[in-house]
This record gives structure tokens, sequence and C-alpha cells, in this order.
């Protein structure tokens, strides 16, 4: 082989190398700008979840939080990230206690507890956390942060009105659209005899006369079609048998 001949080849492959180096380039460019992409959509994802989320450190400090978990407590960034998590618990002890689990690898689901917001007020809080581990060591904590404040407040509602029930001097009973006894408190007991435990679940037929069943299967039509029954007086019958005079 000439010389001009080697010369030729050696300008082919050096041509050929530079063609595949531009292409890996090129390839490698587009991996990069595919990569910055999608941790650009799942970076605001994060950010702007309607949930509260931010991450803890292996002692407990807050390494990041989205929007929705600064909006829900009313911190700025630097109010909030940087600082323990525990400084913002009603109970530091229970932050310590999940934080302890955390690191043992546990996962944490429906924590409750109370955080303190940037006016001061106290605001209820469902906490769900899981490690994040690499090989076997706890690098952080994935929080996230669930505003449970209008369901506590309905609970404690519900709860209020359960005790006004119960301790009521009238008998009350809730019965569903078809004339089941769903509740039963302590005076529908005294007046009809009947524990909750053994008329729940029971027609309310069964405290009312046979020839006043038509009566009730007219008083539950017009409760299905949103009609309210007026007050009016009846006839109930009690676990032993007798008769009594009621107003319902």
């Amino acid at each position: 082989m000439s010389e001009d001949e080697r010369r030729r080849r050696s300008a082919v492959v050096l041509q050929l190398k530079a063609q595949a180096l531009e292409e890996e380039t090129r390839h490698s460019r587009k991996t990069q700008q595919t990569l910055q992409l999608r941790e650009a959509e799942l970076r605001d994802y994060l950010e702007d979840a309607v949930i509260g989320m931010h991450w803890l450190a292996p002692d407990g400090t807050i390494l990041w939080a989205n929007h929705s978990e600064l909006a829900f407590l009313g911190y700025q960034p630097h109010q909030y990230i940087g600082h323990a998590f525990s400084e913002f618990a009603e109970n530091p002890a229970l932050v310590a206690g999940l934080l302890h689990r955390l690191r043992t690898g546990e996962s944490i689901r429906g924590a409750e507890l109370r955080l303190r917001a940037g006016d001061g007020s106290l605001r209820w809080a469902r906490f769900d956390a899981n490690p994040w581990l690499h090989n076997g060591e706890f690098l952080h904590a994935r929080c996230f942060v669930l505003d449970i404040g209008e369901k506590k407040r309905a609970d404690e509602a519900q709860i209020k009105l359960a005790a006004i029930v119960e301790s009521s001097d009238d008998a009350i009973v809730s019965k569903d659209l078809t004339g089941i006894v769903t509740s039963w408190n302590a005076a529908a007991q005294r007046v009809l005899g009947y524990s909750a435990a053994e008329i729940i679940g029971m027609p309310i037929t069964t405290v009312i006369p046979p020839e006043l069943h038509n009566d009730e299967a007219e008083i539950l039509r017009k409760i299905q079609a949103g009609e309210r029954i007026e007050h009016f007086e009846t006839v109930r019958v009690t676990k032993s048998g007798e008769r009594i005079d009621v107003s319902l």
C-alpha cells in the first residue's frame, strides 16, 4: 500500500471517528436535556402539590418543604427550612419518637399531631412518612403533612352532639330509610325497655303495634320524599308488651 493510500485511509478513519463522536455528543446532549426537563417537571410537581411535603435529615432538620406546607403553616422558607421539625410541634417528644422509628427503617402512617403556625395557633395535621435508605444508611425521610383541622372540628362536634343525645331525658332514636334502627339512646332504653345492643339493626316496627305498621310505611314514604313529619301522638309497644302513649 502506497503512502498516499495510507493517508487517505487514515483520513477516512478519522472522519468516521469524528462523526461518531459528534453523534454521541448530540445524543448525550439530548439525553441531558430530557433529564433536565424531567427534573424540572418533577420539581414543579412537588412544589405545587396540594398536600404538604418536606424532607427530614437524620437529626430532624427540615431540608426542604413545598409551597403547600409553608402556606398551611404560614411560614416563609427561611423561617421553616433549616429548623428542627420538633420546633413546630406541640409535642416534641412525639416527633422524636416518629423520627426514631424512621431511622430504624419504619414507615409512618396516619400519625396525628398539632403543629404551631406562624401566627402562633396550633393546627391539626396528619403525618405520613417513609425513610430513604441507601446501602442501609438512613439519608432522609420523605414526609407528607395533611391539614385535618376541619375533620377534627367535625369529630369534636359529633362527640358533643352524641353526648347531648345520650344524656337527653327524651327517647331519641334514629332509623334509616328502610326503617332499620341505627341509634338508640339511654332514654329510649328507659322508656321502651330495649337496650341499644338489642334493638339496633332491628326494624322500627318492633316497637310499633301491628295495626299501625301501615302508618309507619307512610311515614317512611314521606321521609324518603324529603318531607318533614310534624308532631303527632301515637302508641308504641315496650319490650314487656306494654302499650304506651307517646308524642313523636
